[in-house]
C-alpha cells in the first residue's frame, strides 16, 4: 500500500515552505533534530529541504484518501512477476524469500505467487520517482536522508529532552493543541504500543 509521508498528503500539495507555516515548521523540526545529532545547521537545512521536496513529489503520486474509499476498487490481485514490472529496482522473489526464510526456512515463493496490491499506480509512480532519484549522487543522498529522517522522527520522542521538545513544538504547530501529556501517560502508552497488553 502507499506510504512514506510524514505529514498528511494535503500539506504538501501546491505549497511552498516560505508561504506555508506547517511546511516551514516541519523544515525547522527536521533541521533541529539534525543539528541535535551533530549536523551543521545550514547544511542540514539544505538537505532536509531536499527531503521535503522528495516528499512533495511522493505526495503528488499518492492517491487521495477520498479515492480510496471503495475497497473493491482497491483490490488488485496479481502475480509477483506482474508486480515486478512496477518495481524493477527490487528483486521481489529474492527479497520475500529472504524475509520469510527468517521465520520459516521451508516457506518459499516464486514469480507466479499471487499477491494483493492496494495501490498499483502508486507503486509504479513511486518506483519511477525513486529510479529517477537513483540516477544522481544528489538523488541518492536525498533518498538516504529521507530514510534516515523517518527513523529519527519515530525515535526522537525516546531521546533526550531537546529532541522531545522539538517534537512537541512541531506537534503544536501541526495540531494547534498546546499542553503536554503527563509523563506517566506517555510512559504507559509508549510501553503499551511496544508490548501491548502483556
Amino acid at each position: 500500500d502507499q506510504s512514506g509521508l510524514a505529514l498528511p498528503r494535503d500539506h504538501y500539495l501546491n505549497k511552498t515552505i516560505k508561504e506555508d507555516k506547517i511546511l516551514s515548521a516541519y523544515l525547522e523540526y527536521m533541521t533541529t533534530l539534525g543539528v541535535l545529532m551533530g549536523g551543521d545547521r545550514n547544511e542540514t537545512e539544505d538537505q532536509m529541504l531536499q527531503v521535503i521536496e522528495f516528499e512533495q513529489a511522493l505526495a503528488n503520486v499518492t492517491t487521495p484518501a477520498e479515492d480510496r474509499r471503495d475497497e473493491e476498487l482497491l483490490y488488485h490481485k496479481m502475480t509477483l512477476q506482474e508486480l515486478q514490472t512496477s518495481l524493477p529496482m527490487i528483486n521481489l522473489v529474492s527479497y520475500l524469500n529472504s524475509v520469510m526464510g527468517k521465520v520459516d526456512s521451508k516457506t518459499r515463493v516464486n514469480s507466479s505467487e499471487r499477491v494483493v496490491i492496494y495501490a498499483p499506480q502508486f507503486m509504479k509512480d513511486m518506483s519511477a520517482l525513486v529510479t529517477d532519484m537513483l540516477k544522481t549522487d544528489e538523488g541518492k543522498n536525498t533518498l538516504n536522508n529521507y530514510m534516515m529522517w523517518h527513523i529519527v522522527k519515530v525515535l526522537s520522542i525516546y531521546l533526550s529532552k531537546p529532541f522531545v521538545q522539538a517534537s512537541k513544538d512541531f506537534s503544536q504547530v501541526l495540531t494547534g493543541v498546546t499542553g503536554e501529556e503527563e509523563q506517566w501517560r506517555f510512559c504507559t502508552s509508549g510501553t503499551n504500543s511496544v508490548l501491548g497488553y502483556a
